[in-house]
Formats: structure tokens, C-alpha cells, sequence
């Protein structure tokens, strides 16, 4: 498994390694592979070389998390490089370019083919960001297996963010709510997050300890394990958008701090995998989501939080969303009211 909390290292494999050289300026780790000899000295600190069929050509990004931009005119180099990396670190994703046709590289390997011309005109850092969603996508369903029951769990008295994150990761699991509840040890408070579950008919259970003790296997999203009473849960997958806490192992863990909100990156993982399954309600919620927790895009966000929310503004029902920000009085307290006033009158 990659060593938590360290960026991933992107290796680029090329018949023309130079041609990617301006990729250095941005906030990626590179790594430029520059031929068969391994005793080659290039003089260059993050260059490496070595035959693409050799494992140890590729030891020394041995536990960091692996992205590999591929782009070679012979397909054999492709599946030769691919093939070693994938079975040395299954875990590492894969932007593969070529001309013509996209190289038939198997249904199990986390890897992105996009044509060359096709990648002009797109931003590079932009696919590489693809690749690493759809690996983690991969890693997510891994993770969700044939389980017969996987609980999403959210922190006690859920906000927004965490209600839509829980919507979505069900959504994105395909799976129905009888075996994807979800829950929290406490139920929600504010009339407003109560209001956006009713309409857009998510359904939340408030569970105990004791119901918690006996889950094997949890999905925690908008939180973490030492928030929650899950000590005694065998398996856990965490993602989150808070500061990484200690005293916890996860065995699927995407924590990105530097977002805004969580729902950003369930929205990154909805439109990887299949955009489609973002119809309105869930718009609705996602959008709620990252508007709640950035205060409409004015605190600690990101370009990916903007674009996120640009995205699911055009998708989403506004209408809906105006219900749930400013939910109406139940009735009980509008009868409590209307007889106060009486009573002063």
C-alpha cells in the first residue's frame, strides 16, 4: 500500500521524454524515463532508465502512489511498461496516449487512453487529475466488494455536505438503501438539514454503539474513524476533506484537505465514472453541499470546489434548492407561535 500522506510520483515513459519536460512547473512529482541502459548517468536527479519489462527498473518508486503518463509509437513498449508496473503495484494508474488506436490493455488495469489529438484540447494536468479519480474509483469498488451490507457513515448531527456525500457514494456504489444505509450516532438538529433529507427523500438512521459494534465494514465520508465509535470495526474506508487525525488505520482513505468541501470530490468521482448518474436531486444535493460549506464559494476553496460547483449549478434544481435553504415552520411550532401571540393580544 502507498505511504500515506506523501503526492504521487508521475513517471513518464516517451520516445521523446524532453517534449513533457514544462510538465516539471506544476504541482506533480516527475520522474522522466530515459532509456534501456540502467547504468546510464544523465546527469539528472529525477531521471531514471532501465528495460520496461524489469521490475526493478521501477524500484525505486516502490511504496508512493504511481501515476504513469505512457506515450510510445510501439505498442509493445506500452504493454511492456504497463504490464511490469501494474503487476508490481496494482494500486498505480495509467494516462496512456497514442495516434490511431488505443492499445488493448485489460479491463483490471486503472488506465486512461486518449488520443493525441483529441489531448490538445484538453489541459494535461486536467487527465492526469482522471486518472488518479478513476484508480481511486477502482480502489472504491474493490473496497465495496460483494459485501452484503455496507453502512456510510457520517459524523453525529450530519450537515449538508456529509448528507449529499453519503447520497452520492450510494449512487456511485449502485446500491439500494437496504444494503448502503446510512447512518449517524446522532440525528440531525437543524431544520434545514432535516428539510433537504425529507425532500430529497434520503433516507438517515440514527444508530447506537452497540448497532455500530457489530457493522464489519464501514465507509466514513465528510469524517473520521476517531469521531466515531468504530474501534471494533474490522474494515474502514474513509473520505474526507478535514485535517488527517491519528490513531487509526483505514484500508481506503482519500482525504484531501485542501478542498472545501467533500462533495467535490464525490462529484469528481460521479462524473469519471459516468456523469449521467448526476441527475437533479443529487445536483441538488452536491451543489447544497459545497455552497453550505464554502459559504458560496467565498472560504477555502479550490479550482476544482469552482468548477464542481459550476457544474452541478447548470444539473440542479434551484427551485429545490430555495425549499431546503429556507424551509418552512412545522406546523407544531407555527400553532405554538400563532397562540403566544394570541395571548399577547
Amino acid at each position: 500500500m502507498p505511504e500515506r500522506g506523501k503526492p504521487p510520483l508521475v513517471l513518464v515513459l516517451s520516445d521523446n521524454p524532453e517534449f513533457f519536460a514544462p510538465l516539471t512547473d506544476t504541482s506533480h512529482e516527475f520522474f522522466f524515463w530515459r532509456g534501456n541502459d540502467p547504468t546510464a548517468d544523465h546527469g539528472r536527479p529525477l531521471s531514471f532508465s532501465g528495460p520496461l519489462h524489469e521490475p526493478a527498473t521501477f524500484a525505486f518508486a516502490a511504496g508512493r502512489d504511481i501515476i504513469t503518463l505512457v506515450d510510445f509509437k510501439d505498442e509493445s513498449n506500452i504493454s511492456n511498461a504497463v504490464r511490469t508496473i501494474h503487476g508490481a503495484a496494482p494500486e498505480a494508474a495509467f494516462l496512456v496516449l497514442y495516434d490511431a488506436e488505443a492499445p488493448k490493455l485489460g479491463d483490471d488495469v486503472p488506465a486512461h487512453c486518449v488520443r493525441w489529438a483529441d489531448m490538445l484540447h484538453n489541459e494535461l494536468d486536467g487527465e492526469i487529475a482522471r486518472v488518479q479519480t478513476r484508480k481511486r474509483i477502482l480502489q472504491l469498488q474493490e473496497f465495496a466488494g460483494s459485501v452484503k451490507l455496507l453502512p456510510i457513515l457520517l459524523h453525529p448531527d450530519p450537515d449538508p455536505d456529509a448528507i449529499a456525500c453519503a447520497f452520492a457514494l450510494r449512487t456511485l456504489l449502485r446500491r439500494p438503501a437496504d444494503t448502503c444505509p446510512i447512518v449517524t450516532p446522532v440525528f440531525m438538529t437543524r431544520p434545514e438539514n432535516r428539510r433537504m433529507a425529507e425532500l430529497l427523500k434520503i433516507r438517515i438512521t440514527e444508530t447506537s454503539k452497540e448497532d455500530m459494534g457489530r457493522f464489519e465494514r464501514v465507509i466514513c465520508v465528510d469524517c473520521q474513524p476517531p469521531q466515531l465509535d468504530v474501534e471494533h470495526v474490522a474494515h474502514i474506508g474513509v473520505i474526507d476533506h478535514h485535517p488527517e487525525e491519528k490513531g487509526y488505520f483505514a484500508e481506503l482513505l482519500d482525504i484531501r484537505v485542501e478542498y472545501g468541501a467533500a462533495s467535490t470530490i464525490l462529484t469528481q468521482y460521479l462524473r469519471v465514472d459516468d456523469e449521467r448518474r448526476i441527475d437533479e436531486p443529487l445536483a441538488t444535493a452536491l451543489l447544497y453541499g459545497i455552497k453550505t460549506d464554502t459559504l458560496s464559494l467565498t472560504r477555502g476553496v479550490t479550482s476544482a470546489d469552482v468548477r464542481a460547483y459550476a457544474f452541478l449549478q447548470a444539473r440542479a434544481d434551484i427551485e429545490l434548492l430555495h425549499k431546503i435553504e429556507q424551509p418552512s415552520n412545522p406546523q407544531e411550532l407555527v400553532r405554538t407561535f400563532g397562540s403566544a401571540l394570541h395571548t399577547m393580544a
